[in-house]
């Protein structure tokens, strides 16, 4: 994997729980807390019957530098304008690439 792959601008994006809304849950946020270079790759989706409901899960697997920000499975990725959930996140065995899975309801 070479730096030179990385062509597609990946947001992280923190979720913040805050105050209650008096209802039993909380106001969510979301704010945007770094911008980076990336390498996705498309897998093959699948389709699931939840319910009386179909629902579609296309996953992603995406590249990032390693270090520039921590990235947890509480995060979510903003890729070409599609908000991705994280599945896993792991850094390879030379400590260079953070790899994540995630993937899209759609």
């Amino acid at each position: 994997m070479g730096i030179g792959r990385f062509r597609s601008r990946i947001k992280i994006i923190e979720v913040q729980r805050g105050q209650p809304d008096g209802l039993g849950g909380y106001y969510t946020t979301k704010e945007t807390v770094a911008t980076v270079w990336g390498n996705v790759e498309l897998n093959d989706g699948s389709r699931a019957l939840e319910g009386n409901r179909v629902t579609n899960h296309t996953p992603y697997e995406i590249t990032l530098r390693a270090g520039t920000y921590v990235v947890t499975t509480n995060n979510l990725l903003e890729y070409d304008g599609i908000e991705l959930t994280i599945n896993s996140v792991r850094i390879d065995q030379d400590k260079r690439w953070t790899i994540v899975q995630a993937y899209s309801d759609g």
